[in-house]
């Protein structure tokens, strides 16, 4: 697999939404490439910053509907 189908297979991977094959054959490449080993870890790090940022989102919304008066 090239270096370029890589790069666009990360967010996947990451995912776990390719194959074995495929990420097998991915992870032995961020094994020799540190340019796209970091890019996996930045990607992991969005994805669970966004994670936890909607988590948080979904927390305060629920408070706050909770605090609310009903409606008569």
């Amino acid at each position: 697999m090239s270096h370029r189908r890589i790069r666009r297979k990360v967010s996947a991977y990451v995912d776990a939404e390719v194959g074995a094959a495929e990420a097998a054959e991915i992870s032995r490449h961020f094994g020799e490439c540190a340019d796209c080993r970091g890019t996996a870890q930045l990607v992991c790090l969005m994805k669970e910053s966004l994670r936890r940022l909607r988590s948080r989102r979904s927390a305060e919304d629920g408070s706050a509907h909770s605090a609310r008066p009903k409606a008569r």
